[in-house]
C-alpha cells in the first residue's frame, strides 16, 4: 500500500512537470502563429516537444525528452504546405472544442493543439480518444515535420 502512494505521487509530480512543458508554448506571444502542437510524456518513450506554425510558413520546434533531436530548430514550410495547413487548420476550428477532452485510457500519448487568432489563442488537449478531425489535424503537423528531418511520430528511448 505504501508503495502504491509513494508510486502514484511520483507519478502526479511527472505529469505536473510534462504539463509545465507544454505550457511553455501557451506563454509565448501568439503574434502570427496559427496553430502549435504540444505533447507530453507517458511512461513510456513517448515524445516530448513544442511545434509552432506561423502563418508565414516558417514552423519552430523545440524537441524535450524522448525526441531523436532536443533543443530548438526552425523550418520553413512551402506554399503549397502552408495554403493547405491553413485550410485544414480553418476546417477543424479548434475554437469549437472544449479546452480539455477528458480520456479513459491511463497511459496514453498527450497532446495540446493550439488555435490562434492575432493574440486571441484556444488550446485543446487531450489524448488518443480526441475526435477525429482533431487527430487528423494532429497527425498533418506531425507528417509536415516529418517530412522537414524532423522524428516526431516516435519515441527514443534516453538509454540507448
Amino acid at each position: 500500500m505504501r508503495n502504491t502512494i509513494i508510486l502514484l505521487l511520483f507519478a502526479a509530480l511527472f505529469a505536473c512537470k510534462t504539463r509545465k512543458e507544454a505550457q511553455v508554448s501557451m506563454d509565448a506571444p501568439s503574434k502570427n502563429r496559427l496553430v502549435s502542437l504540444a505533447t507530453q510524456g507517458c511512461r513510456g518513450w513517448c515524445p516530448v516537444y513544442i511545434l509552432d506554425f506561423y502563418t508565414d510558413g516558417k514552423v519552430t520546434y523545440d524537441g524535450m525528452r524522448n525526441v531523436e533531436k532536443t533543443g530548438k530548430s526552425e523550418f520553413q514550410l512551402t506554399a503549397d504546405e502552408l495554403s493547405k495547413l491553413t485550410a485544414e487548420v480553418k476546417n477543424v476550428n479548434l475554437w469549437q472544442y472544449p479546452e480539455n477532452i477528458e480520456s479513459r485510457i491511463a497511459d496514453a500519448p498527450y497532446a495540446m493543439l493550439t488555435g490562434y487568432d492575432g493574440e486571441k489563442s484556444h488550446p485543446v488537449s487531450g489524448s488518443i480518444d480526441r475526435p477525429k478531425p482533431l487527430l487528423q489535424l494532429e497527425n498533418m503537423l506531425k507528417d509536415l515535420a516529418e517530412t522537414h528531418g524532423l522524428q516526431v511520430k516516435k519515441g527514443v528511448n534516453p538509454n540507448d
